[in-house]
């Protein structure tokens, strides 16, 4: 994988040749995991924010 390759590229053109069980397709899919939590992270913290500015300008 090149250094400057975005997660889910190399997802998209790492698993036509991975094969089910082996240490590549293990290691796309720990990308897709490590995609997921920061996303999960991301949106998670955007909602705190916004739930903090909606309570602040409810006043």
């Amino acid at each position: 994988v090149d250094p400057m390759t975005t997660m889910t590229s190399a997802i998209a053109s790492g698993i036509g040749n991975a094969v089910r069980g082996g240490l590549q397709y293990q290691a796309l899919f720990a990308i897709g995991l490590v995609l997921f939590v920061l996303t999960l992270a991301v949106n998670w913290i955007a909602e705190k924010v916004l739930d903090r500015q909606k309570r602040k300008f409810a006043r």
